[in-house]
Order: structure tokens, then sequence, then C-alpha cells
């Protein structure tokens, strides 16, 4: 069973969460990801991870997000480094081709899983 979890109105704004079969989903509300939406999304996440549900794969879904900028990517780094004691894999998915680009600049590319379509999500996320 899926379990939607909402926090209160300012982070609904940045992000909605679903914990289902180990697989926490961050779907981000565009347009953007900065500082602010990154920090918020990352607490939120953490939070979960610290919660009673287990967590095997975390996916950040990027779907409606065209801009991302520096402080983004280092909440994408913060929410690996919070996952991988908890041995969660973080899978980035739905990114457009100027995001994707933005990773691949920054070698980021390299240190997330990325899923280009639901198929692949499953793959990388089926373990969980």
């Amino acid at each position: 069973m899926a379990q939607e979890i909402h926090g209160d109105s300012s982070e609904e704004r940045f992000a909605e969460i679903l914990i289902e079969r180990g697989v926490l989903t961050a779907r981000l509300t565009g347009p953007s990801v900065g500082q602010r939406e990154g920090e918020v999304v990352a607490a939120m996440i953490q939070a979960r991870l610290e919660g009673p549900d287990t967590v095997n794969s975390i996916v950040l879904d990027f779907t409606d997000i065209s801009f991302i900028n520096s402080a983004g990517l280092g909440s994408c780094i913060t929410v690996h480094n919070d996952a991988k004691p908890r041995g969660a894999a973080v899978v980035l998915y739905g990114m457009d081709a100027s995001i994707r680009d933005i990773f691949a600049m920054t070698r980021l590319d390299r240190f997330f899983k990325i899923a280009d379509d639901e198929k692949r999500l499953e793959k990388l996320t089926r373990g969980s």
C-alpha cells in the first residue's frame, strides 16, 4: 500500500513524497530547484529516512523541473550522503536535456543512478 506523506503547506510547494514498497519518491515541483527548495526537500527526505518505513531506494523525480542551480545540486548530494549509510540508492528520474547536461558537465551523472524512462526506473528500484 502506498503511503503519501504531506508536510506543512510550505514543504508541499517543493515536493510530493510517496513511499511504496521500499521506494521513497520525491516528485519535485517546479519549475526550479535552488537553495531554498533543495534544502527543504533534503530535510523532508531526511525526516522520512529517520521514520519507521524501510527505504531501499530514493527517486528524485525531476519531471516538472526545468532549472537547477549549484545549491540544488548540493542538495542532491546531501540526499545521496544521507541515503548511503542506510544502504539506499538514489535514482534521478524525469530529467529534461538541460538538467541532464548540468549533471553531465559537473560529472554528477557518475555519482547517481539515472533513469530516462519508467522501464529503467523499475529496473533500478526493483531490488527495493
